[in-house]
């Protein structure tokens, strides 16, 4: 089943090495990284594909253990998964507050689950 994708945007993002075990990345990826997503205040744009998660430059893939949650007392919801880029191994962290922020998590959990609904059983 071909999903839409999903677009938001996202105000806080973060990502680092994981799993520990893994490559190690390039000095010029961590480089990018840091300054394009870690160190990087703005607001970013942030689309859900069927396979993938891009966030502004950055594309993300072979998604695994993706967590979407709502903190209690808080009106925004956090996106966490596992993914590579450029080859890369990712744990990534994609926080929206956005005032339509629930529709957006409603839209992301039905994405998650229907086009990966094998994970949700693990």
């Amino acid at each position: 089943m071909q999903l839409t994708p999903i677009s938001f945007v996202a105000q806080k993002t973060y990502v680092h090495h994981w799993p520990l075990n893994t490559a190690k990345w390039s000095k010029s990826f961590e480089t990018d990284i840091e300054q394009e997503i870690n160190k990087n205040g703005r607001a970013k744009p942030v689309t859900v594909c069927q396979d993938r998660i891009i966030v502004g430059d950055f594309e993300f893939d072979s998604l695994t253990k993706i967590g979407i949650t709502i903190p209690p007392f808080k009106r925004e919801f956090t996106i966490i998964f596992e993914a590579r880029c450029s080859g890369f191994c990712i744990h990534a962290h994609i926080t929206v507050t956005s005032s339509d922020y629930l529709d957006t998590f409603n839209r992301l959990v039905y994405w998650r689950d229907s086009a990966r609904p094998a994970e949700q059983t693990k």
